[in-house]
């Protein structure tokens, strides 16, 4: 059986009173989505992976863990998971950060440092697009639609395109 991945929302088959049931059944059976879900799960960007990368300064680490690397985990973190920042300044939070320690020190994390870091790493992603379209020799389309889904949640899309 090879997956297909054309699921479509159950609300789409107006003629017919579809469950999430088929679609969790595929989630459940798809190696497709298993390995993906692997590999994301072996990435760098994985607040698991800090624990372990911890346990190697020292050892035989050949990059050792940073607070930069620990600020930019947490932050994708809580990007991916769409996750307020004001979860940072919790109690619970705060015990898990403290657990991990950069040269015997534990980085400070709260929602104000992820609200300057978001914003750094904004401003140098717009440098790095400014560099690259400037640098461009082709026409450039840049399409964006932005829409409210029924449960209220934001969506901006973006389409970048480079003509020669």
């Amino acid at each position: 059986k090879g997956c297909r991945h054309s699921f479509k929302h159950p609300s789409f088959y107006k003629e017919k009173s579809f469950s999430t049931t088929a679609l969790s059944r595929h989630q459940k059976g798809c190696v497709k989505l298993k390995q993906a879900s692997h590999n994301a799960s072996q990435s760098s960007n994985n607040i698991l992976n800090l624990f372990e990368k911890q346990s190697m300064v020292g050892n035989e680490a050949n990059d050792p863990l940073t607070g930069n690397d620990v600020k930019d985990t947490v932050l994708d973190f809580f990007i991916a998971g769409n996750i307020p920042f004001n979860q940072a300044d919790s109690p619970e939070f705060q015990r898990l950060i403290s657990m991990i320690k950069v040269k015997g020190k534990a980085v400070k994390i709260n929602r104000k440092n992820l609200r300057s870091r978001l914003a750094e790493q904004a401003a140098i992603a717009k440098k790095d697009l400014m560099d690259e379209l400037a640098a461009n020799v082709s026409r450039v389309s840049l399409a964006m639609d932005g829409w409210t889904s029924r449960l209220n949640n934001a969506y901006l899309g973006m389409s970048l395109v480079a003509h020669k």
